[in-house]
């Protein structure tokens, strides 16, 4: 008597026994067959036939469910990840804090016989002006972000705060954001000029106060 096991791949059927095989390709072919004719009946193998189909069926099904899910999830991830980013640089973390510290500035016209307009050029606008017999008063303000704050500084700070917050899903900015805060500020100066007009009719700086002042700067730059 034989034995042995039914393989199929939906149109295929194969016997597998007595160390060797033969492939039939309906299940009447495979009743057919004198050899096995006596070792299952048409209906027992039909029945065979009609539970292995569905459970081929409900496999695939189910992995391609799997697949569809797994692709879903990785959709939202790669969707929802730039807009965390974003979110995050928005709200002002260390990174925006580092590129919108000040930038180191020296003025350059604040020196004696240099004209009103180009320290206005150089200054902005004065905060207020003073005009006396023959002489004229100027105060002006500006921010100085020291070489803490030059271009090679900042890029090393951002790229150091990157780094951190893959690592401990920004829980570093709990450090950061501080530092960047009362660390890295700019320095406010206070500037008052005394001018007196000159022979060619401009206003010329006879005598300059540079003062800086205590406590960080609020002063940031765009970004």
């Amino acid at each position: 008597m034989l034995c042995g096991i039914v393989i199929g791949n939906g149109t295929c059927l194969e016997w597998k026994g007595n160390s060797h095989g033969q492939t039939f390709q309906s299940v009447k072919d495979f009743c057919q067959n004198n050899d096995l004719r006596n070792v299952f009946t048409h209906e027992r193998f039909n029945a065979i036939a009609r539970f292995w189909q569905p459970q081929r069926v409900a496999t695939v099904n189910t992995l391609k469910h799997k697949t569809k899910k797994h692709m879903k999830t990785t959709k939202l991830i790669l969707t929802a990840l730039p807009l965390i980013l974003c979110g995050l640089f928005a709200s002002g973390c260390a990174e925006v804090m580092a590129i919108k510290q000040p930038r180191p500035f020296t003025p350059t016209t604040l020196v004696t016989g240099a004209k009103r307009v180009d320290i206005i050029g150089e200054l902005g606008q004065p905060i207020s002006s003073e005009e006396h017999t023959n002489s004229l008063t100027d105060a002006y303000k500006y921010v100085d972000g020291g070489r803490k704050n030059s271009g090679g500084s900042k890029t090393v700070r951002v790229v150091l705060y990157t780094g951190g917050d893959l690592f401990t899903c920004w829980l570093d900015q709990i450090v950061w954001m501080p530092t960047e805060k009362f660390g890295f500020a700019g320095t406010d100066h206070a500037v008052t000029v005394d001018f007196t007009k000159a022979d060619d009719g401009f206003w010329h700086a006879a005598k300059i106060e540079d003062k800086p002042l205590k406590g960080n700067s609020s002063q940031k730059e765009a970004f």
